[in-house]
């Protein structure tokens, strides 16, 4: 029986991603002539399907009025919409550092940013928010939020119509997104399960504690770790704790496990409140301060490695996570080619007290 051929074998065949395979085939994005070219030869070479009935496809959407995209030429303004979450500290510092400097060089060029801020976690509120983006007449949405199936296709039904969306921090990864800016959380979940099986004993107690896993983000850098310390043989005594990134829940929770559990070896941070956490440490009264593994690199982290209160963060770019989403869609809606990765990743950094 002749073997199906499926988007990715059409991807391999081009020498593109998967993505902008999707791109010409939906004429969802701008691509080059060059690589348009290629994609079009591969679709009729693999059997997937006609690049003539592609063409014709495209053609008609376009002819059809179906995009609500800027046109190329045109001078008119373009509004920028960003739905952030309801994330404080180091994080909203950081991202609103981000889009301060591309408002300062976009909006000189026929570009504004409006954005939204969650008060929730609710994901009907990011829905309400992300259609106000939309009523406003936003030609490409920036979207950090949780990973929802009812937002999903809030998404879905914007890319339908031609209008960009490109998540960061946090992926949305079947909304059918234009692309994703952000750390691979995964594989940084996986480098802290790799420090924490170098610095424990082969029995050790170990508790992580996590923000909210309805997030793409938390979940995928939590598994990641728990995926390594399985395959090391070391996922008999690690402890979960999910704590919405809530100083006080955070604190709470972390002081009465430490309080049944004091021979705990190590403690991993994959959530944002370290600051709740680090005084739960401190009041448990343990003979010994277990290691602690952590993520991002702001002035508190700093602080902490310095005086020896944690042995290690991950760092990723935060700051370009406000700004590159931002770029990217000014790209778009004035015409310009974008990557065609699907995923935009900084390399990631082992931060310690001696690399500060």
């Amino acid at each position: 029986m002749k073997k199906k051929v499926t988007l990715q074998m059409v991807a391999d065949y081009a020498g593109v991603s998967r993505g902008t395979v999707d791109r010409v085939i939906n004429n969802r994005a701008h691509v080059s002539q060059t690589v348009y070219q290629r994609v079009m030869e591969a679709l009729e070479a693999t059997g997937y399907v006609s690049s003539r009935d592609v063409y014709l496809h495209n053609i008609n959407e376009t002819a059809g009025g179906q995009t609500d995209g800027l046109q190329e030429n045109s001078k008119e303004t373009a509004l920028i919409g960003v739905l952030l979450p309801n994330w404080t500290g180091y994080f909203d510092t950081e991202v609103q550092r981000g889009l301060k400097k591309a408002r300062e060089e976009f909006e000189p060029h026929q570009i504004r940013v409006m954005v939204e801020r969650c008060e929730s976690d609710l994901p009907q509120e990011a829905v309400q928010r992300l259609n106000r983006l939309r009523d406003a007449g936003a030609k490409g949405f920036a979207v950090c939020a949780a990973d929802m199936p009812v937002l999903s296709e809030e998404i879905r039904k914007l890319t339908e119509r031609g209008l960009p969306v490109i998540t960061f921090n946090s992926d949305l990864p079947d909304s059918g997104r234009l692309l994703f800016v952000g750390q691979d959380y995964y594989q940084s979940g996986r480098v802290a399960g790799e420090l924490a099986r170098i610095c424990t004993p082969a029995d050790a107690c170990i508790l992580a504690t996590a923000g909210n896993r309805a997030f793409y983000s938390h979940r995928t850098r939590l598994q990641g770790f728990l995926d390594r310390m399985t395959e090391a043989g070391r996922g008999g005594r690690i402890h979960v704790l999910e704590t919405f990134n809530d100083y006080h829940l955070t604190w709470q929770k972390v002081k009465e496990y430490l309080g049944e559990h004091p021979e705990t070896n190590l403690v991993y941070m994959a959530n944002q409140s370290i600051a709740g956490c680090m005084q739960a440490v401190q009041e448990a009264g343990l003979s010994q301060r277990p290691k602690i593994v952590t993520h991002d690199y702001s002035l508190e982290t700093k602080i902490l490695l310095e005086e020896g209160s944690i042995d290690f963060t991950i760092s990723q770019n935060i700051y370009q996570q406000g700004f590159l989403p931002i770029s990217l869609l000014c790209d778009y809606v004035q015409g310009r080619d974008l990557p065609e990765q699907d995923i935009i990743s900084p390399e990631l950094s082992i931060i310690t007290s001696q690399n500060l």
